[in-house]
């Protein structure tokens, strides 16, 4: 049987002893419940009660995500996983790029020459069954993931004004648990393997903006992004 402890340890950005998490994970009862349902249940916790939405840093710590109430792949992967080891369930981190190049219908609105050519992006995968379980049903919420299939049933062209202008955050919404083969996002550039914690992720692959990038095109990209999934995400709530 493999040594399963590591997975299961806090780290400065996986903060589960943290009071807020760990009131958390008692209130909502998740360790009373068999180990597969207990992550569909701390899955569908993350996805519909923390909204997407970009934070101000990829490597935000766990009970930081949970008071802001919004968050990205990578942040709500942090809380995803400080959430999963509080309550018993051993997990890990797989890393990615993506190339801005492959964002197709994006460019206008969202990027720049400010912008970098890659992007980190990084998904949770769970020890579950004697199997590593790979976690993709966690980052849009159900009002922002049912505008954007409206949208992309019913827009004829690509462009900022559709579901294709954030595509790449259109990852599958499927109950849990799935196939072990890994679904990879569209546009991935490298591969960087799998890591016991974020922390080990942004230490090595930290956010690639430097300089005039940081201080200029990170918060625009941000705050862009929010107010563009903000406006889909209430049109939905609307009908």
């Amino acid at each position: 049987m493999m040594e399963t402890k590591r997975y299961l340890m806090p780290t400065r950005i996986l903060n589960f002893n943290q009071p807020v998490i760990k009131h958390l994970v008692t209130a909502a009862g998740w360790k009373s419940v068999n180990p597969t349902k207990r992550v569909n249940l701390i899955c569908r916790y993350v996805k519909d009660q923390v909204k997407f939405g970009f934070s101000r840093k990829d490597n935000l710590i766990a009970s930081r995500v949970l008071r802001d109430g919004h968050g990205h792949c990578n942040t709500k992967g942090n809380l995803l996983m400080a959430l999963l080891r509080a309550s018993d369930i051993p997990c890990r981190i797989h890393a990615f790029s993506i190339d801005q190049v492959k964002r197709k219908g994006t460019r206008s609105i969202f990027f720049s020459e400010l912008a970098p050519k890659y992007y980190l992006h990084s998904k949770v995968e769970a020890y579950l069954n004697t199997q590593w379980q790979d976690l993709d049903n966690y980052t849009l919420d159900e009002p922002l993931l049912n505008a954007l299939q409206t949208q992309l049933t019913t827009s004829k062209k690509g462009g900022p004004g559709d579901a294709a202008s954030i595509n790449d955050f259109v990852i599958p919404q499927l109950d849990w648990p799935r196939s072990t083969n890994l679904n990879q996002p569209e546009g991935l550039r490298q591969d960087f393997g799998v890591f016991d914690s974020p922390d080990e992720v942004f230490a090595v692959h930290g956010p690639h903006f430097s300089g005039v990038r940081t201080m200029l095109y990170q918060p625009y990209l941000r705050y862009v992004i929010n107010l563009y999934v903000a406006k889909l995400r209430n049109s939905q709530l609307e009908t």
